[in-house]
């Protein structure tokens, strides 16, 4: 799995890294592992990940964009080949960049 991590007025960052702390949500009694970011942020779109998942052809081998990233939930629970993430929030872009470098660790 290869993410391409896009801030807004910086050049590309590959994310290399990201730790699967999972919970199960419960949706329609059925329930679903998903795996929560280690960064939590207003507009969090954790409880949506399995309703977008299920829209998402079976098959998808493009690449997947998010223009507003936020904290990854989505795209780190898709877990596409391959990803374009972006985001205007400079704290996301430095925290994410900071566990790419190794400077932090989660």
């Amino acid at each position: 799995m290869r993410f391409i991590f896009h801030p807004a007025f910086e050049p590309k960052i590959e994310i290399l890294f990201f730790e699967k702390i999972g919970f199960l949500y419960s949706n329609l009694d059925k329930k679903v592992k998903v795996n929560i970011p280690p960064i939590k942020s207003q507009g969090i779109k954790t409880k949506l990940v399995p309703w977008i998942n299920s829209l998402k052809p079976a098959d998808f081998e493009g690449v997947w964009i998010e223009p507003f990233m936020g904290t990854g939930v989505v795209a780190f629970n898709i877990a596409p080949q391959q990803a374009l993430l972006c985001d205007t929030n400079l704290h996301l872009i430095n925290f994410y960049k900071a566990i790419n470098e190794g400077s932090l660790t989660p």
